[in-house]
């Protein structure tokens, strides 16, 4: 792990926000799916499992070496709420979903964020860009850069007892 993750993870968890306007919560997100017609929006206010956004471009070589790791792994994430996020076209993410079977995960939604909420109260997101959420929705890591599972795994271990 470099040091530039280092960095953004002590940020957090020492309790200050970096990039956010608000403080360590899941914000309502606005996304749309890859039917081009189903509008969801991610509720903060649901407490059920841990969530973890994953902001990405279907064109990105880091983002695909993750997603490629995150499935290979599936079942250490299979209480996990995955949202796969990205600003790029409908087009262009029914080919990601092609190549990694992303549908067949229920625990996985693959979005588009059209409305730019993402990005918006993100502001220094670069793809691709992890937050890992606990079950009441605090925010608990973000790895920017690059992850592995394994380090994916580490973080969700730690936050299970929160």
């Amino acid at each position: 792990m470099n040091v530039f993750k280092y960095f953004i993870i002590l940020f957090y968890f020492s309790g200050l926000t970096f990039g956010c306007r608000h403080k360590n919560e899941l914000p309502p997100i606005s996304l749309l799916l890859l039917d081009s017609l189903t509008h969801i929006t991610i509720d903060p206010n649901e407490e059920s499992s841990a969530t973890i956004l994953l902001y990405f471009s279907p064109d990105c070589e880091h983002c695909q070496e993750e997603t490629e790791g995150i499935l290979k792994n599936i079942k250490d994430f299979k209480t996990i709420q995955f949202y796969f996020i990205a600003n790029e076209s409908i087009d262009r993410m029914r080919i990601f979903n092609s190549v990694y079977n992303i549908s067949k995960y229920q625990n996985i939604v693959l979005a588009q964020d059209y409305t730019f909420s993402f990005t918006k109260y993100f502001k220094s997101a670069v793809p691709p860009y992890l937050l890992i959420y606990n079950r009441r929705k605090e925010l608990r890591a973000i790895l920017a850069g690059k992850s592995t599972a394994k380090e994916i795994v580490q973080y969700i271990d730690k936050i299970k007892s929160l």
